[in-house]
């Protein structure tokens, strides 16, 4: 992996959770794969043991992959038989999805390999920073899905951005 110089100020925040977030991704691919599981197909199978007869739809939403995307890897996970999808009784096109026996014990496997990377990741921090590291992530989210639930036109985010972008369409070349 390439070396990057440092900066002589603090990285952003949200560069550094990204560059944790593609990290975990890489990890949890590698600790899945014995299994025979891609850290999208785990994320399935453990939404699935949370709440059974989710819809194609709604495990896109939960796993963080397109609806697109879920048909193909809905279908895999069900010709290995770890989940059945029956038409839903009310009709229509949804068709939600069970984990079979085997989907449980297969799940049960992944999650030690889940744990294991993430006692991987948190291994050099104390029991509390620990704890204090996940109290401010889930404050962090709080505070994005605040500014979810607000309209695209009303939210913080999307003003700060158009005010910068005006702020900076309004100043001269000269200026800049």
């Amino acid at each position: 992996m390439r070396q990057i110089k440092h900066l002589s100020r603090p990285r952003p925040v949200i560069y550094l959770l990204k560059h944790v977030q593609s990290e975990l991704r890489n990890a949890l691919e590698d600790a899945l794969a014995p299994a025979g599981l891609t850290a999208s197909q785990m994320a399935v199978l453990s939404a699935l043991s949370t709440e059974s007869g989710l819809s194609n739809a709604d495990l896109a939403r939960v796993t963080f992959v397109t609806p697109q995307t879920m048909v193909p890897l809905l279908s895999s996970l069900e010709g290995r038989g770890l989940l059945v999808r029956h038409a839903h009784p009310s009709g229509g096109r949804a068709r939600p999805a069970r984990l079979t026996t085997q989907g449980v014990a297969l799940l049960k496997t992944g999650w030690k390999a889940v744990q294991t990377v993430e006692e991987q990741m948190l291994h050099g921090l104390a029991a509390k920073e620990q704890a204090r590291l996940r109290e401010l992530l889930e404050r962090c989210l709080a505070a994005l899905r605040a500014e979810d639930s607000k309209t695209k036109e009303g939210s913080t985010v999307t003003r700060k951005m158009t005010e910068f972008r005006m702020g900076s369409a309004a100043r001269s070349p000269s200026s800049r």
